[in-house]
């Protein structure tokens, strides 16, 4: 019983020795001094950035017309050109209306202009045949304009003004028999037939200008204040949001107002090489915005919480910045430089675990991607 009881003993101690051994060690690695945390960095250099800010909106025609018959008539041929869909040029006649009424409607016009001009030629006869007749008379005085038929002149001439002006109506109603394109465009409705009776007033078509379209990117005003100071005219790339295909445009205007209900402002872009645009068609337009000279441009993943970006200084430690993030544009961030323009940044991606004047073990990325 005392052999095991020795035993015992001296098991006891072996393991209370390996114990505070073991214990030594963990206090040993706690005091040690820790190793510096390796962090990628990036070199980025300050650089001139010109702001692009993008809108999206619906194309539109600029003008687009309901042709309405101004006279009343028989159809008597439709143009194959007023089919829905089809195209047509400017001053091509889409509609015709049977024209004897009022051709005969400007025969009688003209006739009665003849008479009238006859009627004052005769009545400036008179009057000179009655200031005759009183110089000849030795009456003393000034005559009445009724004895030297003043009114009646007056009244022929107007009788001929009148007559030249029924006249011109005539003309332009059979004109009117003839409905003419205003412009190169495209049909949208057809509300007439050859065969039926148009009155005056009714619709024949819906057609829109095929030649300029215009798109209104409605605008924050946080977006608005990015713009270019000079923006009308100014060159815009408007890209299909279904294929990507692109067109050239310009800033047309700006419109002086502001909805009510969203806050935006529209500005307005022109199009004139329409091909391949339609009407309806949804697009993204690329406005020129603000130039900034001493820029940075960093993955959007580099700005950490609170808008903060992380910079390792010459001496090899973190250092946080808050960023004044100029603008965003496809999954980039444009800051202002937190240092000296002149001087090369060294950026690394921002981390939860970060500290203040941590100092690390830089690695130097070839790319972005390398993190």
């Amino acid at each position: 019983m005392k052999r095991l009881v020795g035993v015992c003993s001296i098991l006891l101690a072996i393991i209370g020795c390996v114990v505070t051994l073991n214990v030594r060690e963990e206090l040993h690695k706690d005091n040690s001094t820790p190793k510096p945390m390796r962090v990628v960095v990036h070199k980025v250099q300050a650089q001139s950035v010109d702001d692009a800010v993008i809108g999206h909106g619906q194309i539109s025609a600029r003008w687009q017309t309901t042709l309405s018959s101004e006279v009343t008539g028989r159809v008597i041929d439709v143009s194959e050109n007023l089919l829905v869909g089809e195209t047509f040029q400017k001053g091509d006649v889409l509609v015709t209306l049977a024209a004897a009424p009022y051709e005969a409607a400007l025969a009688r016009a003209e006739a009665a202009l003849e008479t009238s001009k006859r009627a004052l030629e005769e009545e400036l006869q008179r009057v000179r045949i009655a200031e005759d007749n009183w110089t000849n008379s030795g009456f003393e005085g000034t005559p009445s304009d009724l004895v030297l038929r003043k009114p009646q002149l007056r009244e022929a001439r107007a009788n001929v003004t009148s007559s030249a002006a029924a006249v011109r109506k005539a003309e332009y109603d059979l004109a009117q028999t003839k409905v003419t394109a205003p412009y190169d465009g495209v049909v949208l409705e057809r509300n007439v037939n050859p065969g039926g009776v148009l009155q005056n007033g009714m619709q024949i078509a819906r057609i829109y200008d095929g030649t300029i379209f215009e798109v209104r990117i409605p605008l924050s005003v946080r977006e608005s204040e990015r713009l270019k100071r000079l923006i009308i005219d100014a060159p815009v790339m408007v890209e299909s949001s279904s294929d990507k295909r692109k067109w050239r445009g310009r800033v047309a205007r700006v419109e002086q107002s502001i909805d009510t209900k969203n806050r935006w402002k529209n500005v307005v872009v022109e199009i004139q090489n329409t091909e391949g645009l339609f009407p309806g068609m949804f697009v993204a337009a690329h406005l020129p915005g603000k130039n900034h000279k001493h820029a940075i441009i960093l993955p959007e993943h580099f700005l950490g919480e609170g808008g903060n970006v992380w910079i390792v200084d010459k001496q090899s430690r973190l250092q946080r910045f808050p960023a004044n993030v100029l603008f965003r544009n496809d999954g980039k961030i444009i800051i202002s430089s937190p240092m000296d323009p002149s001087v090369e940044t060294h950026v690394t991606p921002a981390r939860d675990i970060y500290l203040p004047g941590v100092h690390v073990v830089p690695l130097f990325a070839k790319n972005e991607e390398e993190e």
